[in-house]
């Protein structure tokens, strides 16, 4: 599984930089990817979010504050204003994507307290969320629905 999302990652990225959405991220430094060689430019992944409702798998937790929960995505819903990564019945490690101040503290918000939630889920339990790929940080979760 592990190889066909990789296979998937590449394949839209590739795609996306051969069609100039202009949504790719630029390098910092350069004007325009022309002045950049192919071989400097890091691959960079689009914009994206998906909507889906996911099914927990396993909770890893190393505080209250600092978890992953393995998910199944069992729905995807689309937002014609993102490109979607998210695949029906993929496993992804997801991570809260949580709003910080200045000092990278947690923001008492209700989003905030919306992801803190979903480490007191139990495997089997679902629930929906805006996910997205960020390419060093892996899968994020933006926001609990």
């Amino acid at each position: 599984m592990k190889y066909i999302e990789t296979v998937l990652i590449i394949f839209s990225a590739l795609l996306l930089s051969s069609c100039g959405s202009g949504k790719i991220q630029k390098s910092s430094g350069s004007s325009s990817p022309s002045e950049t060689s192919q071989s400097e430019l890091p691959a960079h992944i689009a914009e994206n979010q998906s909507i889906v409702t996911a099914k927990v798998e396993q909770i890893n937790s190393i505080n209250k504050n600092d978890f992953t929960i393995k998910v199944k995505i069992l729905k995807v819903k689309e937002n014609p204003a993102y490109l979607s990564m998210a695949a029906v019945g993929a496993t992804y490690i997801l991570t809260p994507n949580y709003k910080l101040d200045e000092k990278r503290d947690i923001i008492q918000t209700e989003e905030n307290f919306k992801l803190l939630h979903l480490s007191s889920l139990n495997i089997g339990d679902t629930f929906k969320a805006v996910i997205f790929y960020e390419q060093g940080k892996g899968w994020l979760i933006d926001k609990v629905l």
